[in-house]
C-alpha cells in the first residue's frame, strides 16, 4: 500500500514507522527543509511543502490513502491557515490522484460543552474558541470533498516526549482547571489511523480517545505518585479563560472491533515510566 502522510510531526512520524514495519510505501509532508533525516529515519520518503501555499504542492505522488494530521503554531491565522486553507489546497492537490480514502485527523477540542457531559460522534459540536470554530469548519470542507473521507477526533495526545514528569517535577504544573481529560495513547492513535484506513466508513467522524475519561486534578495526583513526586499545587480556576469539561465516548470505535494497547492513562503512562513505583 502507498501513502501520503501530510504535516508528518509527532503523529506522523509515528505512523510512518508503523507503516513502514509494515512494507507499506510512505510519503511523508513537511514545511522544513530541516525536516527531511528525521522523515527518512521514520521510513517516509521525504516531501519538503507547505498546506498553507498550494504552489508547493504541485507533484504529489500517486497513492492509495492520504492521512492529513498537521499541527499549527501560535494563533488563529495560523490555524486558520494549516487546517481551513491547508485542507483545501491539500484537496485540490490530490483531487486527480484519485485516493481510496481520505483520513482527515481534528480534535476533541471541537466540543466545548462544560458540564462534565459524555459526548459521542452525535453530539452536536459547540466549540468555545475561535480555533475550535476553525477545525469544526475545515471538518466539513474534508467531508465534503471528492473523494472518500472521514474525520478522526483526538483527544489527548501522550507518548514518549510527551510524558509530562519533568513538568511535574520542575512544578510547572499547577491544577486550574477543574474539568476532565481524554487521553489516547500515540500507538493507539497510529494503530487507530492504520484500523480506520481499512475498516473507517467514508463521510463518517470518529472519536479517538480511550476507555476513561479523568478529572484532570486525579490524574496528576496519580501521574505524581507514580512518578515519586510532591503533586501539583491546586488552585482557583482562571474565569478569564474559555474552559471546557466533557467526558468524549470511544464506544463508536470499539463496536467496530478496535481494540486497545493501553484502555486507560493508568496502563500507558505506568509503560512510560519503568523506573517508577509499579
Amino acid at each position: 500500500m502507498r501513502v501520503l502522510i501530510a504535516g508528518c510531526g509527532y503523529v506522523g512520524l509515528a505512523l510512518s514507522r508503523h507503516l513502514a514495519k509494515e512494507s507499506w510505501s510512505v510519503w511523508g509532508l513537511r514545511r522544513s527543509e530541516s525536516a527531511r533525516d528525521e522523515l527518512k529515519a521514520a521510513g517516509a520518503v521525504p516531501l519538503i511543502a507547505n498546506l498553507a501555499n498550494r504552489q508547493t504542492l504541485s507533484g504529489l505522488p500517486v497513492v492509495d490513502y492520504v492521512v492529513s494530521c498537521q499541527a499549527p503554531g501560535k494563533g488563529g491565522r495560523d490555524y486558520r491557515s494549516t487546517y481551513l486553507e491547508g485542507a483545501r489546497n491539500l484537496i485540490e492537490a490530490i483531487r486527480s490522484k484519485a485516493p481510496k480514502k481520505f483520513l482527515w485527523v481534528s480534535s476533541t477540542s471541537v466540543y466545548g460543552q462544560s458540564n462534565d457531559e459524555w459526548v459521542n460522534e452525535e453530539t452536536m459540536p459547540e466549540p468555545a474558541s475561535e480555533n475550535a470554530g476553525i477545525l469544526l469548519e475545515a471538518e466539513s470542507v474534508v467531508l465534503n470533498s471528492p473523494f472518500p473521507s472521514l474525520v478522526l477526533r483526538l483527544g489527548g495526545i501522550y507518548g514518549p516526549g510527551r510524558e509530562r514528569f519533568q513538568l511535574l517535577q520542575n512544578g510547572t504544573v499547577s491544577v486550574h482547571d477543574p474539568g476532565y481529560l481524554n487521553h489516547i495513547h500515540v500507538d493507539d492513535v497510529v494503530r487507530l489511523i492504520r484500523f480506520l484506513l481499512e475498516c473507517g466508513a467514508p463521510g463518517e467522524v470518529y472519536l479517538g480517545v480511550d476507555d476513561e475519561p479523568v478529572l484532570r486534578s486525579g490524574f496528576y495526583r496519580w501521574l505524581a505518585d507514580r512518578a515519586g513526586i510532591e503533586p501539583p499545587a491546586t488552585r482557583a480556576p482562571d474565569r478569564m479563560r474559555s474552559v471546557t469539561s466533557k467526558r468524549c465516548s470511544n464506544q463508536k470505535i470499539k463496536s467496530l472491533g478496535f481494540v486497545f494497547k493501553y484502555p486507560t492513562y493508568r496502563e500507558g503512562f505506568s509503560n512510560l515510566m519503568p523506573q517508577a513505583k509499579r
